[in-house]
């Protein structure tokens, strides 16, 4: 997300200078990041779903499917990604609109 958002200076700072609030700024870029998550969440999710049978080697005491530790799991990596996404959208927020758009 860092480099991404590192890439977009310019088109955040036309938005800044165009009126765009911090907090449209914030969205923007969280929503583009937790849209990945999603994607990324769902494909694993169906993914270990598919693989229960291999799955069921590797645990010990837990069932490949036990609801309980797949929404723990997914808690915990959207709480990572968020964090992840936020970090560089408060950077991205508080770029003066100027230096963005003189940035390469």
């Amino acid at each position: 997300m860092s480099y991404t958002v590192t890439q977009q200076t310019q088109e955040i700072g036309i938005r800044m200078a165009l009126g765009a609030q911090q907090r449209n700024i914030y969205g923007l870029i969280v929503l583009r990041g937790m849209a990945l998550v999603g994607i990324g969440v769902a494909t694993g999710l169906v993914a270990s779903l598919a693989m229960t049978r291999l799955l069921a080697v590797f645990l010990f005491g837990v069932t490949p499917r036990d609801p309980a530790t797949l929404a723990s799991v997914i808690l915990l990596f959207a709480a990572v990604a968020a964090i992840a996404c936020w970090i560089p959208a408060r950077r991205a927020s508080q770029v003066d609109p100027l230096v963005a758009l003189r940035h390469e």
